[in-house]
């Protein structure tokens, strides 16, 4: 807690709590837009306030990770032996390096960790580049925390607290980087002029251009995401955004996504959009889709393609290597199929598309398989392109602890490094060691390699031995193979543990006996043949899919919520991410929890972010964090 966290603290004690605040708090939360998969987001009454020393030291901790993922990324792109080190499937990698057409690597992202505000130590939790969100939440809950008395009092006496501006400095960012990549097309997609688009972004300039620009000579811009995963408000409030700055703006369902006459044409999802029912041509895409979604469509499709042995996905193909989309590395027979698929002239003719029904009729690509073809054809700029994946996989903490990248880091980013990064490996016998997992649950977490959202993350400290077990096993411990520990020698050792209440409730105690021994029996032999026959059928060499990682001590601060009782504050654990535009530190978000895991659907809670400093102060400190005014 710092000095300004404490005075807010003595204010909202004066005030005895400050229960009309928190009612009228809560009042501006239920009326806002901060909504998640349709429930209003939890929120801490209290902010979390950040003065000039503690940003200056999370603009350094941003931009050295930057720095190194960078590295790591033109590594990865570069050096096809490095590429092995990360496990990716031929399909992935084939994604991965093709070129952006622009130099940023990593567009946007949010670093997250786990900060120590006393020490200015801390460690990493996860990095997250094109999905990264949470703009608007933060928003709508400063918004929200404006209006207690407690924030009042305390701006009057003490001093004036101010809240992030998140979207703005990201559309100028992405603005940048679109007319970067303009400058290196060689061939325009469609008529219009990028200057049109306000880069500067005052008040003045982006009335003017909101005036002047027409539907003829604005950039069309699709915020793409898939419609069951994506956040719609937020969304929204990004296309006022891109709006004011001059842009046609559509939010597209990746479904709705479809590229032929070498243009890439969407709908918007929303039905009282004039694009709902009429598509229209895209210049540039904010993707919000998370590359192994898109990874699922693509295989699911292009699997059964091989599958099925169609002959004309593999016309004019030859090669002395087998297709392969799932294992080994991309070979030349694999890229020329899918160049094939991608890249083929069948979909570069220059027919007019007017119409929902005219696209229908076009030989088209439809779904994620359009939104590749239009990146790899050049025919859109995409912000991020598919190599953000290497940053975003879990993989990279593993990787970034290899002398294979201490071999191009700098000596103080290699002390960085072992600083701050947890010890993370692969969940398999070759790396980790199933009887200190087994013995000391509560030092371990498991990660799904590419996971997001904190789906199929497990603490051990968060669940009792046997749910620890459940989860090596969905982890894919390779218990089948003979040189490893056997999964069921732990459960059996284990059996008279008391089971967790979601098995036993309501079960006797004989009928809770049989169901563990029957558990058992399944994770020793079923789990053990299907983890092995997955892991040979779907990943290179038995590609591990999960990791192990130490679990990070993490730093605590008093607060509540507005429907808590009067008085009453109680520690939260802290998750500080790092929002990142344009590879340059730009905003802060704070999460809070009391579980193993900060995360919404184990009961956390989100806290306003607000700096104690003006924006004068943060120039001078050369900090590219912008105040809402």
């Amino acid at each position: 807690m710092n000095e300004q966290e404490r005075k807010y603290r003595e204010q909202f004690y004066a005030l005895n709590g400050d229960m009309d605040g928190r009612v009228a708090t809560q009042q501006s939360l239920d009326a806002s837009t901060a909504i998640y998969h349709g429930n209003v987001v939890s929120m801490g009454f209290l902010p979390k306030i950040y003065n000039v020393a503690t940003l200056k030291r999370l603009n350094e901790i941003a931009n050295t990770t930057i720095a190194i993922l960078k590295k790591v990324t033109w590594r990865y792109l570069n050096d096809e032996g490095y590429r092995k080190l990360f496990g990716f499937s031929p399909l992935l990698e084939y994604l991965i390096t093709t070129d952006s057409g622009y130099e940023c690597l990593i567009p946007i992202m949010r670093i997250d960790i786990f900060y120590d505000e006393q020490s200015g130590d801390f460690k990493f939790c996860e990095f997250n580049t094109d999905g990264s969100s949470a703009m608007n939440e933060d928003r709508a809950i400063c918004d929200a925390i404006a209006v207690s008395n407690t924030y009042k009092q305390y701006n009057t006496h003490d001093c004036t607290l101010h809240a992030q501006e998140l979207f703005d400095p990201w559309v100028e960012q992405f603005t940048k980087i679109f007319i970067m990549w303009r400058k290196t097309q060689t061939c325009l997609t469609s008529d219009f002029d990028a200057s049109a688009v306000d880069v500067a972004g005052t008040t003045e300039t982006q009335s003017t251009i909101a005036t002047q620009s027409t539907i003829a000579t604005q950039p069309t811009i699709a915020i793409v995401d898939y419609r069951e995963s994506a956040t719609i408000y937020e969304l929204e409030e990004f296309r006022s955004r891109f709006l004011a700055y001059g842009y046609n703006c559509l939010i597209a369902d990746m479904q709705d996504l479809h590229f032929c006459g070498n243009k890439l044409y969407a709908t918007d999802i929303n039905k009282n959009h004039p694009a709902h029912k009429t598509p229209q041509q895209v210049d540039v895409i904010y993707r919000r889709a998370v590359t192994m979604e898109i990874m699922a469509e693509l295989v699911a499709e292009l699997s059964a393609k091989l599958n099925n042995k169609v002959q004309s996905a593999i016309d004019g193909v030859s090669g002395s290597e087998p297709i392969n989309i799932a294992q080994g590395k991309l070979n030349t027979t694999t890229k020329k199929w899918l160049d094939n698929i991608f890249c083929t002239d069948t979909f570069k003719d220059n027919d007019s598309v007017m119409d929902y029904d005219s696209v229908m009729r076009q030989n088209a690509l439809r779904g994620a398989f359009a939104l590749v073809a239009a990146v790899k054809n050049g025919t859109v700029c995409m912000q991020g392109g598919f190599r953000t994946h290497i940053a975003h996989s879990k993989e990279v903490f593993r990787v970034l602890h290899l002398p294979q990248t201490n071999d191009f880091l700098s000596l103080e980013e290699r002390q960085f490094i072992c600083r701050h990064l947890p010890y993370t490996v692969h969940l398999s016998s070759a790396e980790a060691d199933l009887e200190a997992l087994i013995n000391d649950k509560d030092r371990w977490i498991i990660k799904p390699n590419d996971g997001y959202g904190s789906v199929g993350v497990v603490a051990g400290r968060g669940v009792s031995k046997s749910e620890w077990q459940i989860a090596l096993a969905n982890g894919k411990w390779d218990a089948n193979n003979p040189t490893d520990k056997s999964l069921e020698a732990v459960c059996q050792a284990n059996k008279n543990e008391e089971l967790p209440e979601v098995w036993s409730e309501g079960l006797s105690d004989e009928m809770s006996e049989a169901m563990f021994d029957e558990m058992s029996d399944e994770i020793s032999d079923e789990m053990s043949k299907e983890c092995s026959n997955e892991l040979s059928e779907e990943c290179s060499n038995e590609w591990p899919t999960h990791i192990v990682q130490e679990y990070c001590q993490q730093y605590s601060m008093l607060n509540t919520t507005p429907q808590a009782p009067q008085n009453e504050l109680v520690p939260y654990n802290i998750l500080t991410g790092l929002f990142a535009y344009g590879e340059r530190f730009s905003g802060v978000y704070t999460r809070a929890g009391r579980d193993a895991l900060i995360v919404g659907f184990k009961g956390g809670i989100t806290l306003g972010t607000m700096a104690s400093a003006t924006q004068t102060e943060l120039d001078d400190a050369k900090i590219a964090l912008r105040l809402r005014s």
